[in-house]
C-alpha cells in the first residue's frame, strides 16, 4: 500500500468519525430541546436518599432529601431561570444523555448506590438505571442538577 492510499484511508476514517459525532450531537440537541421534565433519584440500601425533579414547562425544580430510615429531611420547591434551564439542557446535550444505554450495572459491587434518570422528551421517554455503574458522562448531568439544588433557598 502506498502512502497516498494510506493517507486517504486515514482521512476517510477521520471524516466518518466527525460526521458520526455531528449526527449524534444534532440528535441530542433536538431531543433535549423537546425535554419537558427531567427526574433523578438516588438510593442506597433500599432507601431513597435524594429526588430531583425539573419541570421545563413551568420552570420549577423540586428537591427531596431523605434520612437512611426513609424520613423526609428536606423538601424544597422553587423556580429555575431560563438561563439555568439552558445550562441543564447544555449539560444533557454535551453528555449525549439521549444516547445513554438503559442500564449500567456493576455486579461486582455488593453494596453501593443505585440511581435512575427519567427524561420526558414529549413523544418519547428515556429511562436510565444504574447500580454502582455510570455512563462516562454521567457526572456532567448529575453535577448540573445538584448545583441547581444547592442554589435553592
Amino acid at each position: 500500500m502506498d502512502k497516498t492510499k494510506w493517507k486517504r484511508g486515514i482521512l476517510c476514517v477521520l471524516l466518518l468519525i466527525v460526521v458520526l459525532y455531528l449526527v449524534c450531537m444534532i440528535y441530542c440537541m433536538i431531543s433535549v430541546s423537546r425535554m419537558k421534565t427531567l427526574s433523578y433519584n438516588a438510593w442506597g440500601w433500599g432507601v431513597v436518599l435524594a429526588e430531583y425533579r425539573l419541570d421545563f414547562a413551568d420552570g420549577s425544580i423540586e428537591v427531596n432529601y431523605y434520612d437512611f430510615d426513609g424520613t423526609l429531611m428536606t423538601h424544597k420547591k422553587d423556580e429555575f431561570s431560563e438561563e439555568q434551564q439552558k445550562e441543564v439542557r447544555s449539560a444533557c446535550v454535551a453528555s449525549f444523555m439521549p444516547l445513554w444505554r438503559s442500564r449500567y450495572v456493576d455486579t461486582s459491587v455488593a453494596d453501593g448506590d443505585q440511581w435512575y434518570i427519567t427524561a420526558d422528551f414529549g413523544l418519547k421517554e428515556k429511562y436510565v438505571y444504574g447500580s454502582n455503574a455510570y455512563p462516562l458522562t454521567y457526572h456532567n448531568v448529575y453535577d448540573k442538577i445538584r448545583s441547581l439544588a444547592d442554589q435553592m433557598n
